[in-house]
């Protein structure tokens, strides 16, 4: 009996699933099916089917692209204004205000669906809004014609007849089908109670293994989740120390950049400059002077950018940047009065060309950590 209920219920609800909503629309040339999933409005046109982008507002479906999907549907103006004027009015105005688009997508998500198909009766009645009944719409004239989910008019019995038949026939099938399985159990009954003791027994064993592999899987699982934290802390901790040295790197970066513009102008202010000047006013002296200093001065910086810098480069930096914290005694200075055995053989060679040029000190430069105050 039990199956026979069960096969009866199965099949009632075949039947119940393949109601549709079809919207007839008259003079509609085509074939629509409208559904909404996945946040996006879903219409098959003659068997093709697009799909529209949608977004959700106040509780309400918008399509993107709403004059693409009325293009799509293939509705003529007429239809359009008539379909908007209905779905303006429905359901207390809800649905006033959206593009006939996105009412149309709104009406098939309420409806789980929708179909437009063509029907050229003047007799139709309102089955779109649940709150409209046969009773309650006026029924469209040729003068004005509705384009609305409808059906033919028909009294109660000629609505349910068809299904009293499919479930009185259902029924019947049912019956009989449920009498076969009954007369198949009555076969095997004896030789079940035959062995009832052998299949308590793997009962019994079936269910002692299936509670052995539970306990293992709940073990397993809690293993898992100890590997999967210890995994999970290890992966912040390096997250963690990758960041800092991300941030440490663009630091120094950044760092480097701005002292490497500083030094650019710094070259073009201090070296270049004074140099061209000399060059333009013919002065053989600020020539010498100049072009000795911004020897002196680009050798210091491409030692420093190689990271092979000296002491006195550091003092020939700090001058050309202007560095407040200059230390001086990162050069030693060479005067008159300096002892001639505590000079170097090239430092000699620089004192002697600026004498040559009536030069008296080139001390705001290093040369190899000396600078000349008097020659």
């Amino acid at each position: 009996m039990k199956k026979l209920l069960f096969i009866f219920i199965a099949i009632c609800g075949c039947n119940i699933a393949i109601a549709k909503n079809i919207r007839n629309i008259t003079n509609y040339k085509h074939n629509a099916q409208i559904n909404f999933a996945n946040n996006n409005a879903i219409i098959k046109v003659d068997g093709v089917e697009k799909s529209f982008a949608t977004a959700i507002k106040n509780n309400l479906i918008e399509i993107t692209q709403a004059n693409d999907a009325i293009a799509f549907l293939q509705l003529d103006p007429t239809q359009q204004t008539s379909l908007k004027t209905q779905y303006d009015s429905i359901n207390n105005g809800k649905l006033k205000g959206l593009h006939l688009a996105s009412q149309i997508i709104n009406r098939a998500r309420e409806l789980n669906g929708m179909e437009f198909a063509n029907s050229n009766s003047s007799n139709l009645q309102v089955v779109d809004d649940a709150n409209n009944t046969a009773e309650n719409v006026a029924i469209p004239t040729p003068e004005n014609t509705d384009y609305i989910e409808a059906k033919p008019q028909q009294n109660v019995f000629a609505k349910i007849w068809p299904w009293l038949l499919g479930i009185l026939g259902t029924f019947i099938f049912a019956f009989f089908l449920g009498k076969s399985f009954n007369k198949q159990d009555a076969n095997v009954i004896d030789v079940q109670e035959d062995f009832a003791p052998l299949a308590q027994i793997q009962d019994a064993n079936n269910t002692a293994n299936k509670v052995s592999k539970k306990q293992t899987t709940i073990k397993e699982l809690r293993e898992l989740d100890k590997q999967k934290t210890a995994a999970l802390k290890q992966l912040q901790t390096e997250n963690a120390n990758l960041k800092t040295q991300h941030n440490t790197a663009l630091h120094d970066l950044q760092n480097a950049q701005s002292k490497q513009q500083a030094i650019s102008e710094a070259i073009q202010r201090k070296l270049v400059a004074p140099y061209i000047q000399a060059v333009e006013e013919n002065n053989a002296e600020k020539i010498l002077q100049s072009a000795l200093s911004g020897m002196a001065n680009l050798t210091s910086i491409a030692r420093d950018s190689k990271g092979a810098k000296q002491e006195y480069d550091v003092y020939n930096l700090q001058t050309i940047l202007g560095d407040a914290n200059l230390n001086k005694n990162q050069s030693k200075e060479i005067n008159a009065q300096t002892n001639a055995d505590d000079i170097p053989k090239n430092i000699k060679t620089i004192m002697e060309l600026l004498r040559k040029n009536n030069i008296e000190s080139m001390d705001n430069t290093s040369f190899f950590g000396y600078t000349i105050k008097k020659v």
